[in-house]
């Protein structure tokens, strides 16, 4: 509502010097003193804008402040005593303003004894008819009065009628900014139609920011506005070439719907110097910036212009002190964070004095936006063009400096922030979606750029693509894509479930990094009908591969058992199979699951964590990591607690080595480290802890240790905190590395570190049900796989080998008698019956919120079984016992209702008679009690030395009282010794 312009203009007008100061939370009682000192001195006026984002605590001290200032003014003193004690001169010209938008994200109530100093004006509604018919003067248009009734309409209309998109702006800056790129477009026409000519203004400027649902009904109002009058678009000739010769040079596809939003932006860029390019992941955005800046390069170059660059930042992977600079509490000496260094950069490439051509420099913010750090650049982005730091430090921002942001969407951004910025909005119908506008299909550019790359001199356009594919196999496998891909997506779309969400571009992508390693797989050209075994493989999977168990059977019912012509079984699904690329075959992953061998009863029992057994789902999974691991593909794989998910990625990993699908050369220079994130891990944790596994190479290039090529595993991707704006500030550092294989120096502000031969991996939980999700831009970098729990057939398999082969061992006591091995067998089925009963009758309630059960209690129940010895359960009685033990362990102690323990006594009972017999479970009714403390250790009775440990025997006890006794004496024990 022109609060600072209005406050700048009376400042003018009464010949003061007004300076404008962009509050923020990091300003500190301290640094607003240093100000209020200088403007008293200096008989200026202060104009502080947005001054409620500073904290309370501050605002408190700075009502004192400025209280010590108005007293000294009443009094007529030509000095004054401020609150720090210091003797400061006083001119009586001085002036403090405040403006501000109260109510918004971030923004603080003022205390009272701050509020009385200040007289209140509130901002009317302004008059924007009366203005848009000024301005339209001003810029030569005759016709002003009946264009600013239509102006003033439209933007009514579009306020009440189009959808609610939190970056929709019709304010006074838009308009402001429509009416200046009206008069430039006046003065270069040669004819003066000037109906016409604004029409397409309105049209051009407006197109920009909105979503695909409402570009049909603002051309309607548009249409209903200028009625007959259909302007064509305002052309760019030689930026429009340039931006084509990039696009094919970088290997992309000339798809003109996203080419247009290229051009929007160059037409922003025009009338602004804050630019936002928001849109879903997966859309093109940053290679928007690159194409246009890119083109605009060429045009500049043609004219002996300026060289254009950008740098770029993701302002969410740091701290707001790392990013605009801190004081030093000690010394109070000044450190600038890395935005503020990278201003200074700009700043000076543009301003060249050393003799060299100055830059046209864009600093590009890529990251989610919040009201905290772009509130930082309010006076950034409006006409003031200042960046102000919590310093007292004043830096302009010259002429050929735009400030650029790269947000998937602006949920946080205040209204203040979306004025500022001309906003091109890009939605998946442009790019990457399943569905377009008219005859263009937006997945379509993403996959043929992969399948048709092609080499440029000493590199592989477009960029991430690993080969290049023969072009009579680009051509067949291109067409199966334009066939198929489009009822897939819907149906994928209208019918299944995914557990987590991701845009269609994704997973074509994924699809992609399936099909070229069976391609590379093949001998020779592959024939048609491989090529199409090995599409449908990849696309199932890409698809299917993120749903769970019952949703990929729907999958395949629904749309691949229709549609692809040779399916593997009729009653089995596609995903029980893979391709044999050499004989043109299905194979049944069962006959490649390679046997388990028993590692011994001592890596059993201490080890048990660790073990691996093979199962049709593991076969799987390792194949499909494979694929990805081959042409330097992330994946990620994710579900629900206890699936397996870490030992699975981890068991890959570490027998990359020995896999005969890698290159001899790279099998050995393979190492992987593991990285757990939780709840507490933040940037700097993670960053310290990826530069701690780094060394430097050559200049600002890091690698892995010993020139090792370095898989990062990331545990829990997901775990890290999300803050109030619904960001995850570590993930947001995870996507810089993955994405720009760089990161800046938290030591040495605006150094870039470079990183090399880093490979990436990643697990997580499922999300819902109170687990995060991580970051959609950080998502689309990985192959995505959802691990669901196994069926009871592979449980059957993983905990019925590990009991079978552990009691059919023959050892130093013997074998173990028949009876117990017969029982044994029985222990499996029976767990999982068991716990298949108390997963649906214990339900987690808010008083119960801890009834948990998942694959991990199964686990539990059988490394107990295996810590015992043939001595202790020579019989079935006492196997049977030690059954019941360690579910009381598991499960019993987790409950914590006495009628939920009544429930789960007789229930055990009850499952030991089904599967064992009625004479067994009476023998067992009692429980028993197992630990593996109760013998002593052998000492020498002369020296009172211990010739041997205590044996560690997990056996029974005698009773209750027993075992209190033990652990009685053991603690006295322990308490002396300590």
């Amino acid at each position: 509502t022109g609060k600072t312009e209005t406050t700048k203009d009376l400042a003018r007008t009464y010949g003061k010097l007004c300076i404008v100061t962009n509050c923020s939370d990091q300003l500190d009682y301290k640094a607003m003193g240093k100000i209020i000192k200088g403007l008293s001195q200096a008989n200026a006026w202060g104009c502080f804008d947005e001054f409620n984002r500073i904290d309370l605590p501050v605002l408190s001290v700075v009502a004192q402040q400025v209280q010590s200032v108005l007293n000294g003014l009443k009094a007529h003193k030509t000095e004054f005593v401020f609150p720090d004690k210091d003797v400061v001169c006083l001119k009586p010209g001085v002036g403090f303003f405040i403006t501000m938008n109260p109510g918004y994200a971030g923004r603080q109530e003022l205390p009272e004894n701050l509020k009385i100093l200040f007289r209140g004006v509130t901002m009317m509604v302004p008059d924007r008819q009366a203005i848009m018919k000024v301005k339209l003067g001003g810029q030569g248009y005759k016709e002003d009065d009946l264009l600013s009734q239509k102006f003033f309409l439209l933007y009514n209309l579009c306020e009440q009628q189009l959808s609610k998109q939190r970056h929709y702006d019709f304010g006074l800056r838009n308009i402001l900014s429509v009416l200046r790129t009206a008069g430039s477009v006046l003065r270069k026409a040669p004819v003066k139609d000037e109906p016409y000519l604004f029409m397409r203004t309105l049209r051009d400027m407006n197109m920009s920011k909105l979503v695909f649902d409402d570009i049909d009904l603002f051309n309607s109002l548009l249409q209903d506005l200028f009625p007959g009058k259909n302007p064509e678009k305002n052309s760019y000739a030689e930026v429009d070439k340039a931006l084509q010769q990039h696009v094919i040079d970088t290997g992309l596809i000339y798809h003109p719907p996203w080419v247009a939003k290229c051009i929007q932006l160059y037409e922003t860029k025009l009338v602004r110097h804050g630019l936002m390019v928001v849109g879903p992941a997966g859309v093109g955005k940053t290679m928007i910036y690159h194409m246009v800046l890119k083109a605009l390069c060429d045009v500049e170059e043609k004219y002996g212009g300026m060289k254009h660059s950008e740098m770029r930042m993701n302002p969410k992977a740091i701290t707001a002190s790392q990013m605009f600079g801190k004081l030093d509490a000690g010394t109070g000496d000044w450190h600038d964070g890395i935005f503020s260094a990278l201003w200074r950069q700009a700043v000076a490439k543009t301003r060249r004095t050393d003799g060299k051509k100055p830059q046209s420099i864009w600093l590009v913010c890529d990251g989610p936006v919040d009201a905290i750090w772009i509130e930082n650049l309010n006076t950034v982005l409006d006409d003031n063009k200042l960046l102000t730091l919590a310093s007292g430090d004043r830096l302009n921002m010259t002429d050929n400096m735009k400030v650029c942001f790269e947000p998937e969407n602006l949920n946080n951004a205040s209204p203040a922030t979306v004025s500022r910025a001309g906003i091109v909005y890009v939605s998946d119908a442009e790019l990457g979606g399943g569905v377009g506008r008219g005859d263009f299909k937006p997945w379509d550019p993403v996959i043929r750029a992969k399948l048709y790359a092609t080499r440029k001199e000493e590199r592989i356009v477009p960029p991430g693509c690993p080969t290049v594919l023969p072009r009579d196999v680009s051509d067949y496998i291109m067409s199966l894509f334009t066939l198929h891909v489009n009822d897939a997506l819907n149906m994928y779309l209208r019918e299944c479930s995914p557990p987590m969400h991701t845009g269609c571009a994704h997973q074509l992508i994924n699809t992609y990094f399936l099909i070229l390693p069976q391609i590379q797989d093949c001998e020779g050209t592959p024939s048609k009908s491989v090529m199409e075994k090995i599409f449908w493989f990849s696309l199932s999977w890409s698809m299917g591969g993120m749903l769970e168990t019952a949703s990929r059977e729907k999958f395949y019912d629904s749309y691949v058992k229709n549609h692809c012509r040779s399916i593997p079984s009729e009653t089995e699904t596609i995903f029980e199979f893979k391709v044999d690329v050499r004989a043109d075959k299905w194979v049944h992953w069962n006959d490649l699951v390679p046997e388990w061998k028993y590692p011994g009863d001592k890596k059993i029992t201490e080890d048990f964590a660790t073990l691996f057994i093979p199962t049709l789902d593991s076969t799987r999974l390792n194949f499909l990591m494979l694929q990805n691991f081959i042409n330097k593909r992330p994946f990620l794989l994710f579900g629900g607690g206890g699936t397996a998910k870490t030992v699975t990625v981890e068991n890959f990993l570490g027998s990359v080595h020995k896999m005969d699908a890698i290159e001899a050369e790279h099998r050995e220079l393979m190492v992987f480290k593991k990285i757990n994130f939780s709840f507490m891990t933040g940037p700097g944790l993670f960053q310290t802890a990826l530069l701690d596994n780094m060394e430097k190479r050559q200049g600002k290039y890091y690698g892995p240790k010993r020139n090792k090529r370095l898989t990062l595993f990331v545990d829990d991707a997901a775990m890290p905190e999300v803050n109030e704006w619904g960001d995850q500030i570590t993930n947001e550092s995870v996507r810089q590395v993955i994405e720009e294989s760089r990161l800046y120096s938290l030591d040495k502000a605006g150094e870039l570190i470079y990183l090399v031969d880093l490979h990436w991996a990643a697990a997580m939980a499922k999300p819902g049900g109170g687990k995060n999700d991580i970051p959609n831009r950080l998502k689309r970098h990985f192959s995505v796989y959802c691990v669901p729990l196994p069926s009871e057939q592979s449980l059957q398999q993983i905990f019925g080998v590990i009991l079978q082969s552990r009691f059919a061992q023959t050892n130093a006591d013997g074998n173990y008698p028949p009876g117990v091995v017969a029982v044994a067998d029985v222990l499996t089925p029976m767990s999982l019956s068991f716990w298949t009963r108390i997963q649906n009758k214990m339900l987690p309630t808010p008083a119960k919120f801890h009834y948990m059960f998942n694959l991990r209690d199964l686990t539990l129940i059988a490394q107990g079984i295996c810590m015992s010895t043939r001595k202790v359960t020579s019989d079935e009685p006492t196997l049977v016992n030690l059954w019941k033990h360690e579910c009381n362990r598991v499960f019993s102690d987790k409950l914590n209702v006495a009628e939920d323990k009544a429930w789960y006594d007789k229930e055990v009972n009850s499952c030991v008679q089904e599967f064992l017999g009625e004479q067994l479970a009476t023998q067992c009714k009692n429980p028993t009690y197992w630990v593996n403390f109760m013998r002593e250790a052998e000492i020498d009775p002369e020296t009172g030395e211990t010739i041997e440990e205590a044996p560690m025997v997990y056996e029974p006890v005698d009773g209750m009282e027993t075992l209190r006794q033990k652990l009685t004496i053991r603690m006295s024990t322990y308490n002396e010794s300590g």
